[in-house]
């Protein structure tokens, strides 16, 4: 071996990278399932824009029905009997519907949301 740093400083370079990928795809593909499921979204403020927000998440062939509430920007989610939905695919059909993903609460349990991702689209 020539360059000990070089080799440990590429090893090290290695492992980061590898690393850094395996965290930025944990929550965003995980599937979750859970009774009561909730998002909360920035930007709802008519029965309009609910309706269109409400047509990209029912394109989700898991989701069975929807609740929003339009003064807290909050939507109760119910999935149909067995199905699994994951946390990008609800950040992708808020970010189309022109909205950003604050919160998604499954069970009571709160996931991050990655902001650069959410705020992008």
């Amino acid at each position: 071996m020539k360059n000990p740093k070089l080799v440990l400083s590429l090893i090290f370079l290695t492992l980061t990278l590898f690393g850094a990928t395996l965290y930025a795809g944990d929550d965003d593909t995980k599937k979750l399932k859970g009774d009561n499921i909730q998002i909360e979204v920035d930007g709802i403020s008519c029965p309009f824009c609910a309706y269109g927000l409400e047509k990209k998440l029912k394109a989700l062939d898991s989701i069975d029905q929807l609740d929003i509430d339009l003064n807290e920007g909050l939507i109760k989610i119910t999935l149909k009997k067995g199905k699994e939905i994951s946390q990008k695919d609800v950040k992708e059909k808020v970010a189309e519907a022109g909205f950003t993903l604050r919160k998604l609460i499954v069970d009571g349990k709160e996931y991050e949301i990655n902001e650069q991702e959410s705020d992008s689209k």
